[in-house]
Formats: C-alpha cells, structure tokens, sequence
C-alpha cells in the first residue's frame, strides 16, 4: 500500500549532450535500495522512488565517469512527530480547525484568550490566533519570545479588532500594518506559487480555480511578499520571514460569515503548511555555506553541547538552546558533502544531508564573459611575442617629449627672469 510508502522525486538536469543511458541509484545507510535509468536522449527529468515509511539516511547518485561533482544529493528523512498547534480564540470559531488538524498528525487544542496558561505555548510548533478582538501585553510578549525560539504564529484578525493594538503586536516582527477595514466583496485570485508556503503543493500553476471571496478586508500595507492576492493585487495573506520561523498574517477574518475562504479547496494546504517547521520532521538537505539556522528538537543541559559528525568529519556548530529546541547554525561546516548524524552526549539526535552549492557546478555561464578582457593567441609562442610587446611597447616615447618640452618651457622662464 502506498500509505506505508514515501514517494521521492527527484529531479535531474544536464547539460551538454549525453551520449550514453545514465544510471542512477538510491542508497540508503550506503545499502542499495532502488536503481534505474535515464536515457541519454533526455537532457531533465524527474524521477520517483518509492520507500518504506521509516527513517531514511542516504542519497541518491548518477554513475557517471566524466564529471563527478554534483552527482551525488545527500539528504536524511525523519519520521514525521504529531505537529504541536493551539489556536486561540472562541470555539465556536475554530471548527475548520479540527477539521485540518487531525490527530493522526497533530496535537491540536483550542483555548479562549482568558483562559489560557502560558506556559503550554513554549511546547508548541505553531499558535494561531484566531480572531481575537486585542491581545494583553503580557501574551504579545510571551508570543513574541515563542517565535524567536523557533515557533510559526498565524494572526486572523476578527471583524470588530483593536488595530492599535494588534498593529503594535505585529509591528515587532517586521514592517507590517493593518489600515481601516474596507467593506465589499473581493475575490482571492493569485496563488504565490513559488512561495515556500505553496513551492509543494503544485505540480504546475494553476490559472483558473475556485477563487474564494471577503466580504470586507483590512487593506495589509508591508514589504513582505503576499503568499495569496485579491484580484486588485493586494495581499490577502502575507508572510513575515523570522529568524527560524514565520509570521502569518492574514487581511480578514476567516469565519462563514465574512466569506467562504473556509470552503475553498485552498484551505488545507495552506493551514498545514503553516504549521509545519522546517526542522521539525520531513526530508533534510541542507547546503554547505548557508547560513539560516536548523532547528533540531533536544532536552539539553546549560553545559551540553551538539556536534555533528560522520567517519570523516567531526564538527560543533554553533547552537542556541530554545528551551526543548536547539538552534545549530553550521557555517562553512563541514568541509566535504555527506550524510551526517546530530549527537549529543554520544547520543544520535538524528540525520542529516550536507550538499555542495548547486550553483557550483552550473556551466551555462556565458564564456565569452569570462574570456573579455583576456589574451588570445594560437599557440604559445604567439602569447610569449605578444606578452613581451604589450609589456615593452608602452610609448615611452611620448614621456620622453613631454619631459623634453617641459625642460625646455624651465630653461626659458629662467632665462627670462635672470636676465
């Protein structure tokens, strides 16, 4: 059954021409475990393979003996964990939210702003705060610590919100404002497709579909790009990258009686991905050199420390505990790709992929920019004549008459003035 299965796509390019059919192999903890071909008339392609559904520590390889270098994708998968969410606001509201977030995947509660205990939220993968009129000072300071730890927050203002003071919430992470709301019917018309909200939701974009409507919206004035628009352009929903998270703010309520936004197909991707965290679970293949920080999920002591290591490599990356998180960040580490393991105290964390920038090994560089400026010549005898001249043939020469004239103009102001 496909259910006990994760279906791996891999997406291959070249460039230049194949003469010959590429094999192309899956290895995991370096067994084989899948093998097939790429015929050499196909220059892209996107292979599947499907796996058992379990812990993954492998990569996947072209058999190529010409160039090597990027030939080989490293990259770990981690056994989805129930995704931790709390919504806040009235139940009476929050029904479309059970219904995405269900218990074969998340942990899902929904608790009235008065009534909640703070301390569940540092447990937390994503809060949602759904339509709640204004927020005391003491959740937006509680909030703003559990997104810099690494949490999502998804904002649906309500009809009736204080913007002043859920413009002063939203104003500490980044430049994002609600104005006046506006009344009358706006449609939803234009998916973000390559937003990282939506870049695997779609096989391809999508011109006509059920476009969802607001009965009235409060005009989002920021700089953050909009993940879904209103067919006037202006965002419907936005997303405020944090450090190790995001900020999802939405332009108006959600309920059925302020639009249909809760019957449109859209719903669900949307919310489960918001959700979602990068380090939490799924597949990791991470690029050496870059710098955004990873989220791995351990219970550390003040003095604990992480390192990351396999046969070759032994590294520690520098890391922040957030409470049951940790914040690594690797740097230029490590040197070599591969697939590595997260320990602490000997204990393994769990896997993770290293890959070499893809950039590197792009050769549709313009070579004629690369050759401006430089020498040509057909042979090496022809470069030696050439370097000799251009380092000989200055035209000192002219040096030499100007000196003359100037020594010349000195002799007869002397002249001049002595006599």
């Amino acid at each position: 059954m496909l259910d006990n299965f994760y279906e791996i796509e891999v997406a291959l390019s070249a460039q230049g021409t194949i003469e010959h059919d590429i094999p192309i192999s899956l290895f995991d903890n370096g067994s084989l475990v899948a093998k097939t071909l790429v015929r050499k008339e196909l220059s892209e392609k996107t292979l599947r393979f499907n796996i058992p559904k379990k812990d993954f520590n492998g990569f996947v390889e072209i058999e190529d003996k010409g160039l090597v270098y990027d030939n080989a994708l490293y990259f770990a998968i981690t056994q989805p964990k129930r995704t931790a969410v709390m919504s806040l606001g009235d139940d009476a509201k929050a029904g479309f939210l059970k219904r995405i977030y269900t218990e074969d995947e998340f942990d899902y509660a929904n608790v009235p702003v008065g009534a909640l205990d703070y301390n569940r939220i540092e447990n937390q993968d994503a809060i949602i705060l759904n339509e709640p009129r204004e927020l005391p000072q003491a959740l937006q300071t509680t909030l703003k610590d559990f997104v810099s730890r690494g949490g999502n927050l998804v904002v649906i203002p309500a009809a009736d919100a204080n913007l002043a003071n859920l413009n002063t919430f939203l104003s500490q992470f980044g430049s994002v404002k609600l104005n006046a709301p506006v009344q009358g019917k706006k449609r939803i018309t234009k998916i973000a497709f390559n937003h990282p909200l939506y870049q695997t939701v779609f096989e391809k974009k999508i011109e006509n579909f059920q476009y969802p409507e607001v009965t009235s919206a409060y005009p989002i004035t920021t700089a953050a790009p909009a993940a879904l628009s209103f067919d006037d352009q202006t965002p419907f929903l936005v997303a405020l990258p944090a450090e190790v998270s995001s900020v999802y703010v939405f332009a108006s309520p959600l309920d059925k009686t302020a639009g249909n936004f809760q019957n449109a197909p859209l719903i669900v991707p949307t919310f489960y991905n918001m959700a979602q965290n990068g380090g939490h679970a799924g597949v990791t293949a991470l690029t050496i050199g870059d710098d955004r920080p990873f989220i791995a999920e351990a219970e550390l002591g003040k003095d604990d420390i992480i390192n990351v290591k396999n046969k070759r490599e032994d590294f520690i990356p520098v890391q922040q505990i957030l409470n049951t998180k940790v914040r690594l960040t690797f740097g230029a580490y490590p040197q070599e790709a591969g697939n590595f393991g997260v320990f602490s105290k000997g204990t393994l964390l769990r896997n993770i992929g290293f890959n070499y920038p893809r950039t590197e090994g792009d050769l549709t560089t313009d070579g004629a920019a690369l050759l401006d400026g430089q020498i040509m010549a057909d042979d090496a005898q022809s470069l030696f004549d050439r370097l000799r001249t251009d380092r000989t043939d200055n035209e000192i020469w002219k040096w030499f008459v100007a000196l003359g004239l100037l020594f010349l103009l000195t002799e007869v102001c002397i002249q001049k003035f002595v006599s």
